[in-house]
């Protein structure tokens, strides 16, 4: 069983399935994710943007019990794209680490 479900998300103006999550940096913590898109189309417009908003789910690990999940908002850059059986998997990261 995954640790995180996917959940409907928004990266800037595309909806797909994805999630956010929290991990420890040596700055503190960072945020990064995945989206997964079925519209190549609407991928090519991400890419071309420096920086989009995600809006959806972030899981927020905790060491002893199940990973809190909460709705945020934040900026995010796209660090790769790969194609899969399920779309076009798009991972992002933080601009800022909060």
């Amino acid at each position: 069983m995954p640790l995180f479900e996917l959940e409907t998300v928004q990266l800037g103006d595309v909806e797909g399935q994805g999630y956010a999550f929290t991990r420890r940096t040596v700055f503190g913590k960072a945020f990064q994710g995945i989206i997964f898109l079925e519209d190549e189309e609407r991928l090519e417009d991400l890419k071309e943007q420096d920086e989009l908003l995600y809006n959806g789910t972030v899981y927020h690990q905790r060491r002893s019990r199940e990973p809190r999940k909460a709705e945020e908002s934040f900026p995010v850059e796209i660090t790769s794209v790969t194609s899969t059986g399920m779309g076009e998997r798009i991972a992002f990261e933080a601009v800022e680490h909060p």
